[in-house]
């Protein structure tokens, strides 16, 4: 379970996570940052959380995605992002390659 606003709220949250993840030696984090803005800035995604929900929402093997929140307007969002196409097949398989040895990952 990965706390999609708690870790990747913004920029510097996610920044935080790849760091992390960097030092284990589980990620590129500047390629993943890359990815995410570029995918963000050419319109493929809205925001960090729409592009974390539609990668996962259509990921193969996963059939649920959780989306909790005490917030109306997340919770709108949140449905919103999951309702929407996935995200466009390059920038997904490119994030799959990148977060290919990451299974461990929590938003706290």
């Amino acid at each position: 379970m990965f706390a999609v606003r708690r870790a990747l709220g913004d920029w510097a949250c996610l920044e935080d996570v790849l760091a992390d993840l960097g030092k284990r030696e589980l990620v590129d984090g500047r390629a993943v940052k890359d990815t995410l803005d570029s995918l963000i800035r050419e319109g493929g995604a809205a925001s960090l959380q729409d592009a974390a929900y539609r990668f996962c929402r259509y990921e193969p093997g996963i059939h649920v995605v959780l989306s909790g929140t005490g917030n109306l307007g997340h919770l709108k969002e949140n449905v919103d992002s999951l309702a929407r196409p996935p995200l466009p097949a390059e920038a997904a398989a490119r994030l799959r390659g990148l977060l290919v040895r990451v299974d461990d990952i929590s938003g706290d």
